[in-house]
């Protein structure tokens, strides 16, 4: 985790200004099985109201809000809405699906969209790169077979959906 770190700190130069940053402490759903979860907020200046959901790859072991910064930010400024990102659980330490019951508690809170977790109710999206667009994934459709709301869009980057790393899209 620490050499992921590093590699992508190369990522995380010039990073886009922000109206406001914060981090924040959501508190752990036992009925789901989520942990209290640390999630950074990024707000762009002249932010629209709603927010994206940003759940960052890795593999499902490494990197973190931080390795994924400037990704989040450019995110941010290109759509004009705050970005959201959870600092999930992380195998092997906590084996599926821990990490995904995380991502789910984030996006109930976010739907429900309060005051302390920084953005405006509306227009609510989710995002991920590689293991996080799976895990995005994921969570809508737990959300749907589970009959509750469902985001208005989702921005998927280069997911891993399959079992297998012999696919054509994998290769």
């Amino acid at each position: 985790r620490a050499q992921s770190l590093l590699a992508n700190a190369r990522c995380n130069v010039d990073l886009p200004p922000m109206y406001r940053t914060s981090e924040i402490w959501l508190d752990e759903d036992a009925e789901l099985g989520a942990a209290r979860c640390r999630v950074r907020v990024l707000v762009p200046p002249d932010a629209g109201v709603g927010a994206i959901l940003f759940v960052h790859g890795g593999g499902f072991a490494f990197c973190s809000p931080e390795t994924h910064e400037r990704c989040a930010r450019v995110l941010a400024i290109e759509s004009g809405l705050p970005v959201v990102l959870p600092d999930y659980r992380l195998a092997p330490e906590y084996p599926f699906p821990a990490g995904l019951k995380d991502v789910i508690s984030v996006l109930r809170s976010i739907f429900d969209a309060t005051e302390s977790v920084g953005v405006s109710r509306g227009p609510l999206l989710v995002s991920g790169d590689s293991a996080g667009a799976n895990l995005a994934l994921a969570a809508m459709l737990h959300e749907q077979a589970a009959g509750r709301g469902l985001p208005d869009g989702a921005l998927l980057f280069y997911g891993n959906y399959a079992r297998s790393f012999e696919t054509p899209s994998y290769i």
